[in-house]
């Protein structure tokens, strides 16, 4: 007998340590891409391990838009095939922190997905799901390289937690 995983694991956090490979190493922040944004703490533990979905490590992105419109984290990613295998959705969980202000979105191969929920979810300091339908996010799927996090608005200002990038089979 065997059994198989629901989903395909894109980025859990869980590879990250304080030494060899540090969060802000592998998602490229403000200090690279000259947004407003900052990942991972400034002091070690670099990936938080207290606020998690699962597991025992998530993403921290801390922002400020003041004078910028954007805050992006990109990760660069071994290609993948998000159309192989019957995937359909691609889904993370994000947790805010009550004065949260801005738009959070994300940008497949630079193809940009705008939250469909609530714009002030990104102020609730709980965990919350975001499920992507895929097939309305066009753009080459087939071969996915790049993931990119941001918040945008002229102003914005606040942290959010990410965690369990996901790929699923069903919506």
């Amino acid at each position: 007998s065997f059994s198989t995983e629901e989903y395909l694991v894109v980025e859990d956090f869980e590879s990250y340590d304080d030494e060899d490979n540090r969060i802000y190493d592998a998602w490229l922040d403000g200090w690279v891409n000259e947004t407003g944004s900052t990942v991972g703490h400034l002091e070690s533990p670099f990936a938080e391990q207290t606020i998690v979905n699962s597991g025992n490590h998530a993403l921290p992105m801390f922002y400020d838009n003041a004078g910028v419109t954007v805050a992006e984290a990109t990760r660069a990613l071994p290609a993948q095939n998000w159309t192989a295998s019957g995937i359909k959705s691609l889904s993370l969980y994000f947790y805010g922190a009550q004065d949260n202000t801005g738009q959070l979105y994300l940008k497949i191969n630079g193809t940009k997905v705008v939250y469909n929920g609530d714009a002030g979810d990104i102020s609730n300091a709980q965990w919350q799901p975001w499920n992507i339908d895929l097939s309305t996010v066009g753009g080459n799927l087939s071969s996915v390289s790049e993931l990119t996090i941001g918040i945008e608005g002229a102003g914005a200002v606040g942290v959010v937690y990410i965690d369990d990038i996901r790929l699923y089979p069903n919506e």
